[in-house]
């Protein structure tokens, strides 16, 4: 995946550890590799712009030009029970 983090810079490129404490025990430890790669700013800003402009209240897409507005089609709420249950399912045996 990539993602921009636009205070990074090349010298911030290398292994790093997030750790999470709880009453002062370590619970998780993530260790990740990052890897810096330079960008065009004005590119990045652009498409940001572009980005802001097209999204509604709500998240909503801007409809396009003439033509009829976007609908969001979701599952039935049966569907969406039945895939929670199998999800939480496969995390409690998961959990052991």
């Amino acid at each position: 995946m990539l993602y921009s983090i636009p205070s990074a810079s090349l010298q911030h490129q290398g292994t790093y550890q997030c750790e999470i404490y709880s009453d002062s025990r370590s619970i998780v430890r993530l260790y990740y590799y990052l890897t810096v790669t330079p960008q065009v700013v004005v590119g990045h800003t652009e498409l940001q712009e572009i980005f802001d402009l097209s999204l509604l209240p709500g998240g909503r897409l801007l409809p396009a030009p003439g033509g009829p507005p976007h609908t969001l089609h979701l599952p039935s709420p049966l569907l969406l029970t039945a895939c929670l249950t199998a999800v939480l399912l496969l995390l409690f045996l998961s959990l052991g």
